[in-house]
């Protein structure tokens, strides 16, 4: 039984720096937006939207999302459901678990103090089909309906290095 959770932790814990380091071979950023969460508490029936005005349809992007939460989460793991449409009107759906604390209840992610940043990666190799303003839009998967201790959602890409 041990060795399960230990297991699961270090995979979580080797995911996050997966993560990391293929953040820190990125330096181009195609594009970054952010947005707040009302009160800090997320609904379940609340989407975050963000379009995004793409051009170059050669690059391949890692696209990530980014959950910024504080103390006031109370679960180790979240689940999501992203959405990506494209101009054209083509939907595809993400279902992503994460763990933004391992086993010892400890935040991973960065950040100091009670507010964490915790990276997600979204897809390593994304490319665009066409030009044209994509819609990404974000939603919780956890049971409860009103999520706490989330501050912020937000979407990057980065061009691989």
């Amino acid at each position: 039984m041990k060795i399960a959770i230990i297991n699961k932790m270090l995979r979580s814990v080797t995911l996050s720096l997966m993560v990391l380091a293929f953040m820190s071979c990125t330096h181009k950023p195609v594009f970054s937006s952010y947005k707040a969460i009302s009160n800090q508490s997320w609904d379940a029936d609340s989407v975050v939207c963000f379009n995004v005005d793409i051009e170059d349809t050669t690059l391949a992007v890692q696209l990530i999302l980014q959950v910024r939460h504080n103390d006031n989460y109370p679960y180790q793991n979240m689940w999501v459901f992203v959405d990506k449409t494209s101009p054209d009107h083509h939907t595809t759906t993400d279902t992503i678990e994460f763990y933004l604390a391992d086993q010892r209840g400890r935040w991973l992610g960065s950040g100091a103090g009670n507010v964490r940043l915790m990276p997600v990666l979204i897809d390593e190799h994304y490319t665009f089909p066409v030009k044209g303003v994509y819609n990404f839009a974000v939603r919780h998967g956890m049971r409860t309906t009103q999520l706490q201790g989330i501050q912020d959602i937000g979407i990057e890409a980065y061009v691989k290095e």
